[in-house]
């Protein structure tokens, strides 16, 4: 068995990301970054919370990169 198959999932995605491969490999830090979030998500969130917040703050997480650099004061002025 390989070093890579004896990775779990959150291992595996911050290995991408420690060797600056996140542009290699979009879809599937996107996709293991889904999985994570897959057994709290249906657990505990989804119970508290409906499907369509889930859904967003699911967002919210793949697209880190962008709301990181969000203006939120301008954000909240839109929506006030």
């Amino acid at each position: 068995m390989s070093f890579l198959q004896k990775l779990n999932a959150l291992e595996l995605l911050n290995l991408i990301h420690s060797r600056d491969l996140v542009e290699a490999f979009p879809n599937v830090c996107v996709a293991l970054r889904i999985y994570i979030t897959l057994p709290t998500s249906v657990g505990y969130l989804r119970s508290n919370m409906t499907q369509e917040r889930l859904v967003k703050i699911a967002i919210l997480s793949i697209e880190s990169d962008q709301a990181n650099f969000m203006n939120y004061e301008h954000a909240i002025d839109l929506f006030a």
